[in-house]
């Protein structure tokens, strides 16, 4: 069992893979990697039953999700211009939810609570 003598130990970055002095995998592109893929994971179990007209339950959340982002950018910009930005909002809605919801996993590392993390979300945007 791991035990974390200092609070700010579980902020650290730290190389998970590395050659000689570069890193080239830390504790944070792994656990930002997880996120990404266990999120196209259960957006493509949505689409695991060939487009069926009767919704399952994993579409039925996926479509909850679409039309809650949907809202949220159609309320702020507008129902004209908001449709164009929808899929790229939705993108980064279901990234950071899916590393904040990793980050609550004990002694799992919270991609998003390092500021170089959240400014170059927001430059991107």
């Amino acid at each position: 069992m791991m035990i974390i003598s200092n609070p700010l130990e579980q902020f650290e970055i730290f190389p998970v893979f590395q050659l000689g002095n570069v890193a080239f995998i830390t504790n944070s592109s792994l656990f930002l990697l997880i996120a990404l893929f266990v999120s196209i994971f259960l957006f493509q179990l949505t689409t695991m039953n060939g487009g069926s007209i009767i919704f399952n339950r994993w579409q039925q959340v996926a479509e909850g999700f679409v039309n809650a982002v949907n809202g949220m950018v159609s309320d702020t910009i507008g129902q004209k211009n908001g449709s164009n930005y929808t899929a790229f909002i939705f993108t980064i809605f279901s990234l950071v939810l899916m590393c904040n919801l990793i980050g609550l996993i004990p002694y799992s590392f919270t991609v998003t609570s390092h500021i170089a993390v959240t400014i170059t979300l927001a430059t991107i945007v």
